[in-house]
């Protein structure tokens, strides 16, 4: 069986509960082997792997709170959680534990390919297309499932459960068997590469090496929602998606990029999802974006020192930060409540729409006085505007772009180009 035929088999199942083939040949409870009889694993309704199995009838009533260890076949053992213990008069106990970890990796062999499953992925393209992502040595190809492109193709909202979306297949480009710890970090970078292109956090699960026995990862990374907010991404764009993850690959060469970029992209995806139930925190949330990328550019691009960035406003950080990386034009010029903000009034100096930005953050988080209305989703979608094009910068990404800024009016080929200086590398 290929690795192809293993992603593939989750076609139709968008969610659960699914059978796995997985065995399992040990049960330690409380320390003690634990006879033992029909185990199976499954993912449950909510996609988390699940165990169930029936043992003799033993003594003692709180077997619920007791130590659960559980070896696969090939030798990995693993911690479960007991949630549901039941007694039955015939003289049997069924059990279900769940695993204290997700997605539970099992060691094994390893050919030059696997496959693997993505969880709450991003609509790429309204037709089925695929996309190569490669770095390195390591390849990956990316397939929406049929089931998936039914569900973002129809006109009801999005399903809130946990929904199997893409097919990975990975491979060595020089043939050599796949190492499971490269794996996992590189399908780590595929996700956050497609929560950028989503806006929110997606997941990855199900990995399984093409050869017998191989290594192979159970149950899901943490996901969320299928649904998200419009934002830079058009699936017009879908041909620039390999060279753009190339560029966000180079970007995390730095050891510093995985706490800069990499908390900055965190809380973008927090401020999306956090958009729809609380306006305030999806401003304070892309704010810290902002400043965190802001810290990182100016320390390493600009030479800044950490007592240069106390001494100034957290305005002029993320200006200094968008005129670094030769980003044109005021993040709030396509919003007319936020323009209106702006207009300089009698004795006092005319602001921008940086300063304006920030003083929906600090209005939101103080207790002084500040009132706004409808205009502080559109301070949001600047704030997110704006930590997009530098991103988007830093990527090295010079193609055209979604305005997000324009959700109110149309995006139907509405496509800009990056506001980036001519000549700047």
């Amino acid at each position: 069986m290929t690795a192809e035929q293993d992603a593939s088999f989750y076609e139709g199942k968008p969610h659960g509960p699914i059978e796995q083939p997985d065995k399992v040949v040990a049960i330690i409870l409380d320390g003690k082997p634990f006879e033992f009889r029909d185990a199976s694993l499954r993912l449950d309704e909510h996609l988390d792997l699940q165990l169930t199995w029936t043992g003799s009838l033993g003594g003692g009533f709180r077997r619920i709170d007791q130590d659960l260890k559980v070896t696969f076949e090939g030798g990995t053992t693993a911690e479960f959680l007991i949630m549901r213990h039941r007694y039955h008069v015939v003289g049997r106990e069924d059990f279900t534990a769940t695993s204290r970890f997700s997605p539970l990796e099992v060691t094994g062999k390893s050919r030059a390919c696997a496959g693997a499953v993505i969880l709450n992925g991003p609509s790429i393209h309204p037709k089925a297309v695929e996309i190569e992502l490669q770095v390195d040595n390591l390849a990956a190809i990316v397939r929406p499932f049929d089931h998936f492109q039914a569900i973002t193709g129809a006109s009801t909202r999005p399903p809130l459960m946990r929904t199997t979306s893409h097919r990975i297949e990975l491979r060595s480009l020089d043939g050599r068997p796949l190492r499971a710890k490269k794996v996992y970090d590189f399908l780590g970078h595929v996700c956050d590469f497609l929560g950028f292109i989503k806006g929110t956090r997606v997941g990855y699960g199900e990995v399984r090496n093409a050869a017998r026995g191989g290594f192979r990862s159970l149950g899901f990374s943490r996901a969320d929602r299928l649904d998200a907010p419009k934002n830079w991404y058009h699936w017009a764009i879908v041909d620039n998606l390999p060279a753009l993850f190339s560029g966000y690959m180079a970007a995390f060469q730095l050891s510093e990029a995985h706490r800069g970029i990499g908390r900055a992209l965190a809380y973008y995806k927090i401020a999306n999802l956090s958009r729809a139930d609380a306006a305030e925190t999806a401003v304070i949330m892309s704010a810290a974006a902002l400043e965190t990328l802001a810290a990182y550019v100016l320390g390493t691009k600009g030479g800044w020192t950490q007592s240069m960035l106390w001494n100034v406003s957290l305005a002029e950080q993320i200006r200094a930060c968008t005129r670094l990386l030769k980003i044109e034009g005021d993040p709030t010029d396509q919003s007319e409540l936020l323009r209106k903000r702006l207009k300089a009034k009698k004795g006092q100096p005319a602001r921008d729409g940086f300063s304006l930005l920030t003083d929906f953050r600090n209005g939101v988080i103080h207790s002084t006085p500040f009132k706004y209305d409808l205009d502080i989703y559109d301070a949001w979608d600047a704030s997110q505007w704006l930590l997009e094009m530098q991103l988007l910068a830093l990527f090295n990404y010079r193609g055209k772009y979604q305005d997000r800024r324009h959700q109110r009016r149309t995006y139907a080929g509405n496509l800009a180009t990056m506001p980036i200086a001519e000549g700047w590398a």
